[in-house]
């Protein structure tokens, strides 16, 4: 999957076990590749970070904000994320839940 189609749903996925996280849903407003835009941003923040060390890198979060700025994606209004628990279903914990005895 490396090129992105205009309108396309996209979640970001970052992290990994305990760490993983998803982002969005945002909505693609141009086609890109992958690769190329990730090589731009990497070579941009390596411009702006030259005194970065090797387990340095180019953040994560920056570059869904630089997404966005650039006009890649864009938030997806009217959407809702709906946490089931952390390891089994557990609607005691959800927001509008009854106190229970």
């Amino acid at each position: 999957m490396a090129r992105i189609a205009k309108d396309t749903t996209l979640v970001i996925t970052v992290g990994c076990y305990s760490d993983y996280r998803d982002h969005g849903p945002f909505k693609v407003l141009r086609d890109f590749d992958q690769h190329e835009v990730a090589k731009e941003y990497t070579d941009n923040w390596a411009k702006e970070h030259p005194d970065s060390k090797d387990w340095d890198g180019p953040d994560l979060y920056g570059f869904m904000g630089w997404l966005a700025k650039n006009d890649y994606i864009e938030d997806i209004e009217g959407t809702q994320v709906w946490h089931l628990g952390d390891y089994y279903l557990e609607p005691e914990t959800w927001p509008d839940a009854e106190p229970q005895p």
